[in-house]
């Protein structure tokens, strides 16, 4: 398996509907750490995750995230961004749909976020 790959699949193992112990936490963590992932580089991909796989709890049912899952997360975004965007601006404004768009995309990047911080063992 290629590094990105991996990198991909840690990333998107926190995203999955498990809660995971401390140390699966830091058998992670060390594993990226040994794959020399930076921390702009890990922001970005946290990041691009946390908006891709919050579909995720839609269906529970994934055995593993990857990228793959990701890219098809945003476009599934990208579609109901767009959607939002044509109703407000052909109803309103298109400010108002470029507006909605952005905040659509932003609330799916924090419920991502809150769903990869579920994921630890409390």
């Amino acid at each position: 398996m290629s590094k990105i790959k991996e990198v991909f699949e840690l990333i998107g193992e926190r995203y999955l509907d498990v809660t995971h112990s401390k140390e699966d936490v830091e058998l992670i963590e060390h594993r990226l750490k040994a794959l020399n992932v930076n921390w702009s580089f890990r922001w970005l991909i946290e990041i691009f995750a946390a908006g891709g796989l919050w579909w995720n709890i839609f269906w529970w049912e994934w055995l593993s995230l990857n990228l793959f899952d990701m890219i098809y997360g945003w476009i599934l975004n990208f579609i109901i961004g767009s959607l939002i965007f044509l109703f407000f601006w052909l109803t309103i404004a298109m400010k108002v749909g470029a507006v909605c768009t952005c905040l659509f995309l932003i609330f799916v990047i924090y419920i991502g976020l809150q769903l990869r911080e579920g994921s630890k063992e409390k």
